[in-house]
C-alpha cells in the first residue's frame, strides 16, 4: 500500500485498552432507528451494501444538502428505490462511527466483550447464514481494522494491501490509498449475489482532501451559502463519490438495500469552515429497494 507515515502512533493515540465499551441507550442506534436488524431477512434474495463516509458531515445549508442528495439519488434511482433521507447523532472519530453505526456501541475498539460483538450488523447476518465482506481503501493495520472488525462479524476483509497492485492508481491527501470511486465500482461482481452483506468504509475525503474541481451549480450554491473553497471543494469531492455509487447500483440487475452514513463533521481547519456543518448530526440515507420493480 506504499509507505504510511505514523500509523502505530496514531493507532496507539485512539486505544485506550481502559475505556469501557457500552451501548448506545435504547432507542438511540442506527439499526433500531432504520429497523435494519430485520434486513437479512427482509432482503434474503439480495445483497446489503453499507457505507459509512468519511467527513460526511451534515452541511447546514439546505440548499448544499439537496444538491448532494441529488448526486446519489437521480429520477433512476427513485424508480428502483424508496429513499429515506434523515441524521443521526455522532460523536467522536472515524472508529467511534463504526461502532456506532454498525453496533450501536459506544467506546472503543479494543474493548469489545463476546455479548456487545453479537449486537453488531455484520454479526447478525453472519449469523443468519449470510457472506460478510469489509473494504478500505487505508491499510489493516491503521486501528488494528485487521484485529477487530473479525471481532464484529466480518469474515473477508479487503485493505489496501489487498487491493492496491503495483500499477493501482492512489487516491487521497493525508492518507493516500485505493480510490473510493474504483472500488466501489469493483463490489458489483458481489452485490450482485444474493446474501451478502458489504461494508465498505471510504477514504478520499479525509481531511485534508486532495485538489478537487467545483461543479458550476455546486459552485453557486457555496457563494450563496457562504461556503469557502476548502469546504466547498470537500462537498465536490463527496458528490464524486455519490455519483459513482449511483452508477454502481444502476448496473447491478437485483438491486441491494443501502445504507449511506456519513462518521463525522469534517474536520476542517478553520473554525469559520467547521461553523458550516452540524457539531451533533451527520446524514443518512437510506435506499430500499422497491420490491415490486423485481422479484426478491
Amino acid at each position: 500500500a506504499g509507505r504510511v507515515f505514523g500509523i502505530q502512533t496514531l493507532t496507539r493515540a485512539f486505544s485506550d485498552p481502559a475505556t469501557r465499551t457500552t451501548e448506545l441507550p435504547k432507542g438511540e442506534s442506527l439499526a433500531e432507528q432504520t429497523g435494519l436488524r430485520e434486513w437479512p431477512s427482509t432482503y434474503e434474495g439480495r445483497s446489503v451494501l453499507f457505507v459509512i463516509v468519511e467527513s460526511f458531515g451534515s452541511h447546514k445549508s439546505p440548499e448544499i444538502r439537496a444538491w448532494l442528495a441529488a448526486q446519489l439519488a437521480d429520477k433512476q434511482i427513485h424508480d428502483i428505490y424508496d429513499i429515506r433521507e434523515t441524521t443521526i447523532r455522532f460523536k467522536g472519530a472515524t472508529t467511534d462511527g463504526e461502532l456506532r453505526f454498525l453496533c450501536g456501541l459506544i467506546g472503543r475498539y479494543n474493548a469489545l466483550s463476546g455479548s456487545l460483538k453479537e449486537n453488531c450488523l455484520p454479526a447478525r447476518f453472519a449469523s443468519a447464514g449470510w457472506a460478510t465482506h469489509g473494504f478500505h481503501g487505508f491499510s489493516g493495520q491503521m486501528f488494528d481494522r485487521r484485529a477487530w472488525w473479525p471481532d464484529i462479524g466480518i469474515q473477508k476483509m479487503h485493505f489496501a494491501e489487498d487491493l492496491l497492485g503495483s500499477d493501482a492508481p492512489r487516491c487521497g491527501a493525508a492518507f493516500r490509498g485505493a480510490c473510493d470511486t474504483r472500488l466501489v465500482r469493483s463490489l458489483v461482481p458481489i452485490l450482485s449475489e444474493p446474501r451478502q452483506f458489504v461494508y465498505l468504509l471510504t477514504l478520499n475525503t479525509h481531511i485534508p482532501i486532495e485538489k478537487t474541481s467545483v461543479p458550476e451549480d455546486l459552485g453557486l450554491l457555496c457563494v450563496r451559502a457562504q461556503t469557502g473553497p476548502t469546504p466547498c471543494q470537500h462537498v465536490a469531492a463527496l458528490g464524486a463519490f455519490f455519483r459513482e455509487l449511483r452508477q454502481t447500483l444502476l448496473v447491478i440487475s437485483t438491486p441491494p438495500a443501502v445504507v449511506v452514513v456519513g462518521d463525522h463533521a469534517p474536520p476542517l481547519s478553520n473554525r469559520k469552515d467547521r461553523d458550516l456543518f452540524s457539531d451533533q448530526h451527520v446524514p443518512v440515507h437510506v435506499l430500499t429497494p422497491r420490491l415490486s420493480a423485481n422479484s426478491q
